[in-house]
């Protein structure tokens, strides 16, 4: 007969095929333990477990009594052992696989998000190579605050990029708003020629036929993918191409770079993508296209030139320092040794957040400026006034009297694998009237307003600054980013 009996370390009850006798030794395979039966315990029926749970404890007594007169053995005590439960071989095999598989997926996933390229990289793809300066603006997330954008948008409407955008969404028959969703250009040189392009996403697919409705569009093919040549929507890129690599972008660019330089940007450049701008710009791009507008320069290429500081002047023999040649002298210093520099503005909802980014070879400059700029007196103490040089680049940001105080309150640095970045923000409300400030830090165009790279508001001063500068080589037109109007452009120096 079946009866159980109570494990008294873990109190589990266990099955006996039948009753034990005194002495006997019992494994529980509950707790692993052993007990030996001393025929003092109650012993239950598998019956009377079912229906008589919870006997009093004076019947256990009597009938361990009635137990105990069995005659022990004299040989050693037998231990029962409880036979475990078979598992089902199905069951195991198919938890095994399943967490196999969960695996598998959660390190597939993983890959991806960290492999994966981000909008402006593969973009920046379809530039050419040897550009050393890329601005971007994604429209779509700037759109999200329309009193914002619509002072934007009241700037960019003679801007080329902005002509390229409503060119092509003329032959989709919708706005350029609800067409494009983000925009990249670049500029370079190479062998003498100017290199630029101007690369559009859309929000949506659209059909790459459509390119063969833009005005004056003939078609060519090259590496197996259709290219127009078409009438410059206001871009000024002489003999300008056309070309969907995607049906979601769309790449306008001059029509007067080498075949070589062309086929490459045509396929995006598989095969070679370590001589683009975004992996030749390492942490510095990677961290500056993260903005809503953004821009990054690079050195490497020899073309852009690094930023000079102005000679000192006698202050007594012309009345006092000038602000604006000590404000160069202080960024042509962090400039120093760069391999580049990148500035971006995150607009919100409440504020705009910029920051300038400078890279360099050696990283330990970087934590070098950072530990500097931070332990300033003017920066660390609220009550100490900041240099004349901090007031004339705050008021010239398009943020009003209360500019310098906000900026100063917001400012921060940071140092991150070789980049230092100087951070500030200012109330959305304060800069939307200086709108154009902000506009012409980001594409190189500028009615003479002096903003350094990476604070909200500001624009290019007269005779630029980097690259280029005061004292510095360069010469060229900034084309980037540019107007319609060659009146609208700037020389750098």
């Amino acid at each position: 007969m079946a009866v159980q009996v109570v494990c008294p370390d873990c109190q589990a009850r266990l099955r006996l095929s039948e009753p034990p006798e005194a002495g006997m030794e019992i494994g529980c395979p509950r707790c692993g333990g052993s007990f030996t039966w001393s025929g003092e315990r109650r012993v239950r029926s598998a019956e009377e477990d079912g229906t008589g749970r919870g006997r009093s404890s004076r019947d256990g007594a009597a009938s361990g009594a009635a137990t105990a007169t069995r005659p022990k053995k004299k040989d050693k005590p037998r231990k029962i052992k409880l036979k475990k439960r078979k598992t089902n071989p199905a069951l195991l095999w198919g938890a095994v696989g399943g967490g196999l598989v969960f695996v598998l997926v959660l390190a597939g996933l993983l890959y991806w998000f960290f492999s994966r390229k981000s909008v402006a990289q593969e973009m920046i793809a379809y530039l050419p190579a040897a550009c050393d300066e890329i601005s971007g603006i994604n429209v779509g997330h700037l759109s999200r605050y329309p009193k914002f954008y619509e002072a934007c948008e009241q700037v960019m409407t003679n801007y080329g990029f902005r002509k390229a955008m409503e060119a092509f969404a003329k032959v989709t028959g919708q706005k350029a708003t609800d067409v494009v969703d983000y925009v990249v250009q670049g500029y370079g040189k190479q062998g003498g020629r100017t290199l630029e392009a101007t690369v559009l996403r859309t929000k949506a697919e659209f059909d790459v036929g459509l390119l063969a409705k833009m005005p004056g569009a003939q078609k060519y093919t090259a590496e197996g993918v259709d290219y127009y040549t078409i009438q410059d929507p206001g871009l000024r890129y002489p003999g300008i191409r056309v070309f969907a690599p995607t049906n979601r972008l769309v790449v306008f660019t001059r029509g007067d770079m080498g075949e070589d330089v062309f086929r490459a940007m045509i396929q995006g450049h598989k095969g070679s993508e370590a001589n683009t701008a975004f992996r030749r710009g390492g942490p510095l791009a990677q961290q500056t296209v993260r903005g809503t507008v953004w821009r990054f320069v690079l050195y490497d290429s020899g073309v852009i030139a690094r930023m000079q500081p102005p000679p000192k002047r006698d202050g007594a023999a012309i009345g006092g320092t000038n602000d604006e040649d000590d404000l160069k002298r202080e960024i042509a210093e962090i400039l120093s040794g760069a391999k580049g520099y990148g500035i971006k503005a995150s607009v919100g909802s409440r504020d705009v957040r910029g920051e300038w980014l400078v890279w360099y070879n050696d990283s330990e400059k970087a934590v070098q400026l950072r530990d500097k700029w931070r332990n300033l007196g003017w920066v660390r103490d609220d009550e100490q006034s900041p240099p004349r040089w901090w007031k004339a680049l705050a008021n010239k940001s398009g943020g009003g009297n209360t500019a310098p105080n906000v900026l100063k309150d917001n400012l921060s640095f940071r140092a991150s694998s070789g980049v230092f970045i100087v951070r500030s923000a200012m109330e959305v409300k304060l800069l939307q009237n200086g709108i154009g400030s902000l506009v012409s830090t980001f594409t190189g165009e500028g009615s003479g307003g002096f903003m350094p790279p990476g604070m909200p508001g500001g624009g290019m001063p007269p005779g630029g600054i980097p690259p280029g500068g005061a004292g510095g080589p360069g010469g060229r037109r900034r084309r980037h980013l540019r107007t319609g109007s060659p009146q609208q452009r700037i020389t750098t120096c």
